[in-house]
């Protein structure tokens, strides 16, 4: 597949991938995961599933991903295999006499978008993307074809940020956007928060993450610098393999002067500012 079209997902879409689980399970686990991560983890449901950060104690970014509740004091992080290792040694590093064992691996999830169907597993969690409605599952399939091709164009899309791509231990919360899915600004301390509660207080990171809209044909490739003026003011972080409704799509970081709707320079083409919708 060449391009991706509205209709192609229209009665929805199962795209299988590679994710890691790393499960915290044990009596402590609840109280444990309240101390590391920005989300309210004491106020979670069995089944329900959030966003979340898990930072350094600087208050930059280890890693963003969702947090699944499978049963009482057992809890799954699925993200990219690629940060598995990052996040399990930070976690590692603060289980001090804590009664929760930590666990990994490697899983095949089925992403299951814009159905109108109802999960036939009960083992599934809401994928939270802005926009489009959908859950991932676990699955004994394999990735097919061009899946992964297909998940990164949608991805960059609806503006969901990779840990591949738009994290790293230089980027803080605020500079994703909006957090009211990704943050408790009312829950007790955790690992990071002084940063972040001192940010949010001031009201706006120096960057910002935001989308744009790219010809079908280009070749921009992420690094790629964004300039207003002829000065840069940002840099590319992702762009869809594939183009979607006719069109390609990019993420990148820019600087907080740069409103919504500027028109800006990537590789010699315009192309204009866009926000991104928060995530669910």
């Amino acid at each position: 597949m060449n391009s991706l079209d509205k209709q192609d997902i229209a009665g929805g879409v199962t795209l299988f991938t590679n994710r890691s689980l790393i499960e915290i399970n044990g009596p402590d686990a609840t109280s444990f995961l309240q101390g590391q991560l920005s989300q309210d983890i004491e106020t979670m449901k069995v089944g329900a599933a959030v966003w979340s950060f898990l930072l350094t104690p600087q208050g930059k970014s280890v890693a963003i991903f969702r947090l699944w509740k499978r049963a009482d004091d057992h809890y799954a992080i699925v993200l990219e295999p690629s940060v598995e290792e990052r996040v399990v040694k930070r976690l590692e590093g603060f289980r001090f006499r804590v009664k929760a064992d930590i666990s990994s691996a490697e899983k095949t999830i089925a992403f299951i978008r814009a159905s109108n169907s109802t999960p036939e597993s009960k083992e599934f969690w809401d994928a939270g993307w802005p926009v489009v409605d959908g859950w991932d599952q676990e699955t004994n399939e394999q990735p097919k074809g061009n899946d992964q091709e297909i998940l990164e164009t949608l991805r960059i899309y609806y503006g969901v940020p990779s840990n591949e791509n738009e994290l790293s231990e230089e980027i803080i919360p605020q500079e994703l956007g909006d957090l009211s899915s990704l943050v408790d600004f009312n829950k007790g301390c955790y690992v990071g928060q002084e940063l972040v509660a001192r940010i949010h207080s001031r009201g706006q990171a120096r960057r910002r993450l935001v989308a744009f809209e790219l010809d079908s044909a280009s070749e921009l490739k992420s690094e790629t610098e964004i300039l207003l003026d002829k000065n840069i003011v940002g840099v590319l972080t992702s762009v869809s393999p594939i183009p979607f409704d006719g069109r390609k799509y990019a993420l990148g970081y820019v600087s907080d002067k740069v409103i919504d709707e500027s028109s800006v320079e990537l590789g010699g083409t315009l192309t204009t500012v866009k926000a991104i919708a928060p995530l669910r």
